[in-house]
């Protein structure tokens, strides 16, 4: 990102005949067509959706945005050092006695960390901590647990209002996250996917050692 803002203020200068004050300006308030004065561009003729992308806000726009996440990490961080959040997950991880109970306590978990430490990333760490040697113990491969946190962490974050991605998602588009929630069947759709390849064993590996050596056994 930053190689871009610097790639961006270079063109300006070198190619289009912007001031360096002006792309500064442009990149820390936002850009304003009236700045295509200052490069000699005042009687071009613009068309109106190219103003409406240009016409944006630059740094100074993204505060709100970067004092949630500021909020969001901090949160999370007290929750990681208090051990809250390990007690709330292990509780929910209790009774897990199949393939189909284990995925589903992983997805439930997922999402829990999802929407009380407003990070995704936290989501694709701690699930993955806590649930590593269960899955281990159960002969399943690493990557079922990596596949269904994706399906309930990364696909599901942009759906939750108060994470960063769905801040993001809203301020981008322009549409509050609970109006696209409805039309996001990708997103939710994975959770459903997840829980049938778990009752039907499709799609989920077994550990390579569990299949080595289950292969004699298969043999004879």
């Amino acid at each position: 990102m930053l190689a871009a803002i610097a790639i961006g203020v270079l063109n300006a200068v070198v190619f289009q005949g912007f001031s360096l004050q002006t792309a500064l300006t442009a990149m820390i308030s936002g850009f304003n067509a009236s700045m295509f004065a200052t490069a000699g561009l005042g009687d071009v003729d613009i068309v109106k959706d190219v103003l409406t992308l240009v016409n944006r806000g630059g740094m100074t726009s993204m505060m709100g945005v970067v004092l949630l996440v500021f909020c969001a990490f901090s949160f999370a961080g007290t929750l990681a050092l208090t051990g809250g959040l390990k007690v709330l997950v292990d509780t929910m991880a209790k009774g897990i006695k199949g393939t189909t109970s284990l995925i589903g306590a992983t997805i439930v978990t997922t999402i829990t960390v999802v929407c009380t430490t407003s990070d995704g990333k936290l989501a694709l760490l701690i699930p993955s901590e806590l649930f590593r040697d269960t899955y281990k113990k159960m002969k399943l491969d690493a990557k079922n647990l990596s596949r269904t946190i994706e399906d309930a962490g990364t696909i599901i974050e942009p759906l939750v209002p108060w994470t960063n991605a769905g801040v993001f998602m809203a301020a981008t588009l322009g549409v509050s996250t609970l109006d696209y929630l409805p039309w996001a069947i990708q997103n939710y759709s994975a959770i459903f996917f997840a829980m049938i390849w778990a009752v039907t064993g499709i799609g989920i590996a077994q550990a390579k050692e569990h299949m080595k050596s289950a292969q004699p056994a298969a043999a004879v």
